[in-house]
């Protein structure tokens, strides 16, 4: 989580109450006991002065009389961070910076287009002149939850440039073609190379 984006301070609390993992590696030689973690005091040490409401977050050390309101300033006066800067950790920790995907539409034209970034990227096909030289290439890109996204470009400088400009348009697998007596045309590059 970046430090321009805001902070759900209650999305983040309650991501953390729901990570039972999360509340024992912050407590490790705590307990459970009913509704509270118990354990000896903010660090977690073995006894039994210091309590987490499971429910809540709500915590409190009664041996030193230090109390919080939820997970984030747990780990705020466990690190002596500011709350701010707590949270962020926490979501980081949480895996909570990752954009969810939108929600499944019951139609693919209702739902987003796959983003055209590198962890997407899926297939690629180069399209190639009658020598076999490389013109530019096409990039399928899909992710759960969103309507595949196909784009033509180039590799250049080890990166994707999309756009082909007035590169000349050809046949996919032009070379093999044109060696063939026999050419079945098909719809996408899927199923040629199938």
């Amino acid at each position: 989580m970046s430090a321009a984006q805001k902070i759900d301070f209650s999305a983040i609390n309650d991501a953390a109450l729901s990570k039972p993992f999360y509340l024992q590696s912050l407590l490790p030689h705590a307990r459970v006991e009913g509704r509270e973690f118990v354990a000896g005091d903010i660090q977690g040490s073995p006894g039994k002065s210091f309590k987490v409401n499971l429910d809540t977050g709500k915590w409190a050390d009664f041996a030193t009389g230090e109390c919080g309101g939820d997970i984030i300033s747990l780990v705020s006066a466990q690190g002596g961070i500011k709350q701010g800067e707590a949270a962020r950790l926490i979501a980081d920790n949480l895996a909570l910076t990752r954009p969810a995907p939108p929600p499944l539409a019951r139609k693919r034209k209702e739902l987003l287009e796959c983003p055209a970034v590198k962890e997407n990227l899926k297939q690629h096909f180069s399209y190639r002149n009658a020598d076999g030289s490389k013109l530019f290439c096409v990039f399928r890109y899909e992710r759960h939850g969103y309507r595949k996204s196909i784009r033509q470009g180039v590799f250049r400088d080890g990166e994707i440039k999309f756009g082909i400009g007035d590169t000349k348009r050809v046949i996919y697998q032009l070379p093999e073609v044109l060696k063939s007596t026999l050419v079945i045309i098909v719809e996408g590059e899927n199923k040629v190379v199938a």
